[in-house]
């Protein structure tokens, strides 16, 4: 599920679980004074490249994690347990993903909800994942949103439901989640559980896209002529 998918008429609705462009990476790792390379894994761990997970360093994850845990930087909480969960640290990365939760960071909750969905240092817990997405949303971290919205509309180990789908993306760009604002523009566009309406759906596509999100440059790219 960490992939793009591609379903139907030529855009793309893409899985959040751990993914996303990190729109505002530059100021996060200016904050707290890493080195080039870890800049650049930083920003890519949390673009969807495993790769720059996997070597972020110790003394970066430190970084982060305090962050996370004293400024309460939801990103930060998000990267730092990702970071740990590809580096195969799973003890380390729920303990830390269950603190940051527990605190109320909803990058925590989401982190530690994909240690459950992946059964990764945890026994699979589809429940369990489903309501650490539910309490990250309910926190105000848009991803959470996403992740549940994605679920329901695919039908993941849920039954399938388009009316919470849509509601759950609305609800995830309205928190300026880019992927939440993606996933409702494909809604949108080809008229998945709403009225179809290209013009919303290129609309929200571009909104994605400035926010940072790739799959919403790609979908608006595809789209662009047609909903002048």
């Amino acid at each position: 599920m960490e992939r793009k998918l591609g379903v139907g008429k030529g855009t793309t609705e893409e899985k959040g679980l751990f993914w996303g462009k990190i729109v505002m990476g530059v100021a996060l790792v200016a904050s707290v004074g890493f080195g080039m390379s870890q800049e650049s894994f930083v920003i890519e761990c949390y673009n969807k490249d495993l790769y720059a997970c996997r070597h972020i360093n110790a003394q970066t994850i430190a970084k982060l994690q305090k962050r996370c845990l004293e400024r309460g930087d939801d990103k930060a909480c998000f990267i730092a347990g990702k970071a740990l969960r590809e580096q195969k640290k799973y003890k380390e990365a729920l303990e830390f993903s269950k603190k940051a939760c527990e605190e109320g960071r909803g990058g925590g909750c989401v982190s530690l909800a994909g240690l459950y969905y992946y059964g990764k240092g945890v026994k699979f817990d589809y429940r369990k994942a489903l309501s650490l997405y539910k309490k990250a949303c309910d926190l105000g971290y848009g991803l959470g949103c996403t992740n549940m919205g994605y679920m329901y509309g695919k039908g993941r180990w849920v039954r399938r439901n388009l009316k919470k789908t849509f509601a759950l993306y609305k609800r995830a760009c309205e928190l300026g989640d880019e992927l939440g604002c993606n996933n409702l523009g494909h809604l949108y566009y080809n008229g998945i559980g709403v009225k179809k309406d290209i013009k919303k759906g290129g609309a929200l596509f571009k909104k994605a896209c400035k926010m940072g999100s790739r799959v919403g440059c790609s979908n608006w790219k595809r789209v662009r002529f047609f909903v002048k």
